[in-house]
């Protein structure tokens, strides 16, 4: 498996289709225009993909300056095909975005809201590092979600933990 962050002035129209199926592969996914907004035309958001042989599996978006918990680097989107669930695709996301604003010296904090009653997500947050947190401003104030947040840093070095130890498996 291959990932890998594309800007969103690479996003072609063969590539966006290739996100919608992951997209549309779950029965909560966002509409086309949300994603369109996401991956090509707002110009705020950094996408990475989880490739194998060549096909798109898995995809992740992030605001980097995000107004969002004080601005921070906050994911948009997460998305898993069902079929490549359960291979740590959704942690090496997150890794390669961490990876990739620390490069550009991003010294910030991660966030992301998730629904209360996904579990699976909440659980995979809680393991990558990141913390339910309270709202700190009115965006983030919702009852039907968690605001999960931690340093970068600290969110980075919690999945090359994880992911080294799936390798000496």
């Amino acid at each position: 498996m291959e990932f890998k962050y594309i800007p969103q002035d690479k996003v072609t129209e063969d590539i966006f289709s290739e996100v919608m199926a992951v997209e549309s592969s779950r029965p909560s996914g966002y509409d086309e225009e949300n994603m369109r907004a996401f991956w090509q035309t707002s110009g705020k958001n950094d996408n990475f993909v989880c490739t194998e042989n060549g096909k798109i599996v898995g995809h992740i978006s992030f605001n980097p300056n995000s107004k969002r918990r004080n601005g921070s680097i906050f994911m948009v989107n997460l998305t898993v095909h069902p079929e490549y669930t359960k291979r740590g695709i959704a942690q090496n996301l997150i890794l390669t975005a961490c990876k990739h604003f620390i490069s550009l010296g991003f010294n910030k904090v991660m966030a992301t809201s998730v629904d209360k009653d996904n579990f699976p997500a909440v659980s995979l947050y809680l393991k990558s590092g990141f913390e339910i947190r309270e709202p700190v401003c009115e965006a983030d104030e919702d009852d039907e979600q968690y605001i999960m947040d931690n340093s970068l840093v600290f969110i980075k070095n919690r999945l090359e933990q994880i992911t080294k130890g799936k390798e000496n498996e």
